[in-house]
């Protein structure tokens, strides 16, 4: 069982409708994406990597399976 479907096991049973995970240690052990910028969102029917521009093509090719969405940091935003 990978750590995906563990932590999808453990949400069903608490029960959790989503889990963030912001850690990097986290998000690369759950998906194996490796890169130093990003989060995931996991649902039990969506695994999601949000990420900026510069990790988008290395989230794709690590972590087959999750959504990669690229984020975007607006200028003259606080």
């Amino acid at each position: 069982m990978s750590a995906l479907e563990k932590l999808r096991l453990k949400m069903s049973q608490v029960p959790v409708d989503a889990f963030m995970v912001s850690n990097p240690n986290n998000w690369r052990f759950i998906s194996g994406f490796t890169g130093d910028a990003g989060v995931l969102l996991i649902s039990g029917t969506d695994a999601i990597i949000f990420t900026d521009s510069r990790y988008t093509e290395q989230a794709e090719q690590e972590a087959p399976g999750y959504q990669v969405i690229k984020t975007v940091v607006e200028k003259d935003v606080i």
